[in-house]
């Protein structure tokens, strides 16, 4: 089954610098407005342009196929002027009735749809000329702009649009972006090829035009770590994502090989206290679960150090993170003990146990798979029954699954990590209320300072917020931040330019490939 029926051939001289992508899994559904999966973001970000994107380097916000855009002062109002002389894949023109028509086809999704959820409170657009639109929103939302710079809400060309059902478009797919969509058949393989008229890209893309460039991208799917591992060592295969840092750690010593871990923004690998259920509705009991977590051997043990442990409730390479004033929790097994003690836990039958009031200290721990979760939560148990803790690991195969034993509040940690580029994320998951507020916190004070930062357009005020809020997290010891989670990339040494955008995902036009002579 191919895609882009209605693109023209394309003749490339040059079809030696071909490469092949190991992916690890198989797209649930390719639709840029459809999915949220981090590795179909991959294919995405080179077919489609964003009206904005990120500088991978200087972070800051450049224009894509916006020329420039201005806010008014209340923050509720958008004006883009959009670059003119940009031709989607099948030769139509882009310009503001392009944006609207993509616009329209997000809302019309089901609201917890991931590119509507980007969009937050958006509510309507006015195109002000052929190449000027303008975008209303009901409240002052400062991750509006980071929203529009993600591949999720990549440009489609309408006339694409029209012409294949919502099920359908996924194999026609017309961006225009870097690379073309040549062929999508599922389950084998997602082939791209070089866009030859490719002349709007964001300042920071290389074009590469000579003849070393990367011409045409074949997509495979391997779901075996160790098979992704073996086709980049024999040659079969340029680059490969997810490779976890064992078998990373083990290809280090191969000279034809590049290891490129990249850091991901949002959550941390963590858990979750419920503030609400015994024994940890008790911050000290919290806090003697934290300092009783040997961080540093799970940095050594399962993340092979390409992974820094984490120094709060978002990573270090979230937007605004400020490593600030946060409050430190060292290793400090002595310090978790005389906690415990000062709660009255004790080894009261000698079995090897805490008990208080003849009640054993019990936690439950739910774990996703992913991010090497259970190998950690693994290692954590052994800490906490070395003091006598009581460790049940309930393994959740799927969010749905999670969700699903979060609503029987019968739990007392809960093992996650996701990927956020914005730290308004915080919001779900800490504000009374929030949509993911799984361990029950409740906090009017911590509430107020949230729901200002994301209203806030000023980054300075906003790095300051966020700081008060991570560090009063920490204060009331509501998450056990474990590691920044690294997305660890293998790539034959002659594949050289690769360029990674905020979330981790690879920017392929800028590639160039050397075979050794």
């Amino acid at each position: 089954m191919t895609g882009c029926q209605d693109i023209q051939p394309i003749s490339i001289q040059n079809q030696a610098q071909g490469i092949v992508f190991a992916l690890s899994s198989q797209p649930g559904h390719l639709d840029p407005h459809l999915t949220s999966d981090e590795e179909v973001g991959i294919v995405l970000r080179q077919i489609y342009d964003t009206l904005i994107y990120r500088d991978p380097t200087s972070r800051a916000l450049v224009p894509g196929l916006a020329d420039n855009w201005t806010i008014d002062e209340g923050g509720l109002v958008y004006t883009f002027n959009l670059r003119q002389g940009v031709l989607f894949h099948n030769g139509t023109p882009f310009d503001a009735s392009a944006v609207a028509a993509n616009l329209d086809r997000i809302m019309a999704q089901p609201p917890d749809t991931f590119a509507r959820r980007l969009l937050g409170p958006y509510s309507s657009y006015e195109i002000l000329g052929t190449y000027s639109i303008q975008l209303r929103l009901t409240e002052a939302y400062a991750p509006f702009l980071d929203g529009l710079s993600q591949p999720y809400l990549g440009i489609a060309s309408p006339s694409a649009l029209s012409a294949y059902s919502v099920n359908r478009y996924q194999y026609h797919q017309v961006g225009t972006g870097p690379f073309i969509l040549e062929e999508y058949v599922p389950g084998k393989r997602i082939v791209i090829r070089r866009n030859p008229n490719y002349l709007w890209g964001p300042s920071f893309l290389s074009s590469n035009s000579d003849g070393d460039a990367v011409d045409r991208v074949t997509f495979t799917f391997i779901v075996s770590e160790v098979e992704r591992s073996e086709a980049v060592q024999n040659g079969g295969v340029q680059i490969s994502d997810r490779i976890p840092p064992s078998l990373a750690r083990s290809l280090s010593a191969n000279t034809t090989l590049q290891i490129l871990p990249v850091i991901l923004p949002g959550q941390p690998v963590q858990l979750l206290f419920n503030v609400q259920r015994f024994p940890t509705d008790s911050t000290s009991v919290r806090q003697a679960l934290i300092y009783s977590s040997k961080r540093n051997q799970i940095a050594d043990r399962i993340y092979q150090r390409f992974a820094p442990i984490a120094s709060g409730a978002i990573s270090s390479t979230t937007l605004l993170f400020n490593r600030g004033s946060l409050v430190p929790y060292p290793e400090d097994t002595a310090r978790a003990q005389e906690l415990l003690s000062a709660e009255g836990y004790a080894d009261g039958n000698q079995n090897g146990i805490l008990d208080r009031n003849g009640a054993e200290f019990q936690i439950q721990i739910l774990t996703l798979t992913g991010d090497l979760i259970p190998e950690v939560v693994g290692l954590l148990a052994e800490d906490w029954s070395a003091l006598g803790i009581q460790v049940e690991i309930v393994p959740v195969p799927t969010v749905t699954s999670l969700v699903e034993a979060i609503q029987t509040r019968e739990y007392n940690l809960i093992a996650y990590s996701q990927t956020f580029t914005d730290p308004a994320f915080l919001n779900d998951f800490f504000t009374t209320g929030g949509a993911k507020n799984w361990g029950n916190y409740n906090n009017p004070s911590l509430d107020t300072v949230l729901v200002q930062a994301r209203a806030e357009l000023d980054d300075d005020i906003r790095r300051s917020l966020y700081l008060q809020a991570v560090t009063f997290i920490q204060e009331q010891a509501w998450t056990l931040s474990i590691a920044d989670v690294a997305s660890i990339y293998v790539a034959d040494t002659n594949l050289r330019g690769l360029l990674f955008d905020l979330s981790g995902v690879p920017m392929l036009f800028g590639t160039v490939y050397r075979q050794s002579s």
